[in-house]
């Protein structure tokens, strides 16, 4: 009887479909056919299923082994506060949700019966962006004109700004103190800024108004609101009359439209 000791430099396993069961090997040496049992083990890996994530939103990671087949109720914690453990799913699913306080990436530790604890630390430079949510506010309105003819379009300009790093919707309303007079809602890229021009139509049946408008409750200034036709100049003919006796006035009108107005 003799005792020998076989070394291998390598043994490549990674294309063995095992599923973690023994299996046997057989080696061949010049006087013998020597055989034996080898396990390889199974080993945790970490897949993303949402490649990126934004702060306060759920996603979704995937346990699975080194063959591709999920590991159901494997534990996944978030290191930074170990209260937050969930388990995986029969499909190998657990779902996570970065919060405030994780700054801008999340680390997580997966633990499963008999298997190694993996470790995977997620950030912008591999599995996951963490960004911040879309926060879209605005940063200045005035409006474009001193004043307007009624009925004309005054021109609001708004200029906004998206401090998150997804685009976000803002709908904007042009009110003057007492009436909503127009709305639009406009999308922000993230970390934009952006000026949008409003058209907003405005009105009075007075001979001179000013109107003051804000835009979300922003000041946008004043405006005057100009009569669309008004008396420029007018003449009394003759100068005296007798109680009784016709006059005659004789006015100049201006219409600041182009079109017909009754006066």
């Amino acid at each position: 009887d003799r005792t020998e000791q076989l070394i291998f430099n390598e043994l490549n396993t990674s294309t063995l479909d095992t599923r973690g069961e023994p299996f046997t090997i057989t080696v061949s040496t010049a006087d013998d056919l020597l055989t034996g049992t080898l396990s390889v083990k199974r080993s945790i890996n970490i897949r993303p299923v949402n490649r990126t994530v934004v702060r306060n939103d759920s996603f979704d990671i995937r346990i699975v082994d080194q063959n591709g087949v999920p590991i159901e109720n494997a534990t996944v914690t978030v290191e930074e506060d170990p209260n937050r453990t969930e388990t995986t799913n029969q499909a190998g699913n657990v779902t996570l949700r970065p919060q405030d306080g994780d700054g801008q990436s999340l680390f997580i530790s997966v633990t499963a019966e008999e298997l190694p604890t993996v470790r995977g630390f997620f950030n912008n430079t591999t599995t996951f962006n963490i960004l911040e949510p879309a926060n879209v506010r605005i940063t200045d309105a005035i409006i474009e004109q001193d004043r307007v003819v009624s009925g004309e379009n005054a021109t609001v300009s708004v200029t906004l700004s998206n401090t998150g790093d997804i685009a976000g919707n803002r709908t904007l309303v042009v009110d003057n103190n007492t009436t909503d007079l127009v709305s639009r809602t406009v999308e922000i890229d993230g970390n934009e800024t952006e000026t949008i021009e409003i058209g907003t139509q405005l009105t009075t049946g007075n001979r001179g108004d000013t109107q003051s408008l804000s835009v979300n409750g922003t000041d946008a200034g004043t405006v005057e609101i100009e009569p669309v036709v008004v008396v420029t100049n007018f003449e009394v003919l003759p100068e005296e009359v007798e109680m009784g006796e016709d006059i005659e006035v004789e006015l100049t009108v201006l219409n600041r439209r182009s079109g017909a107005e009754t006066a």
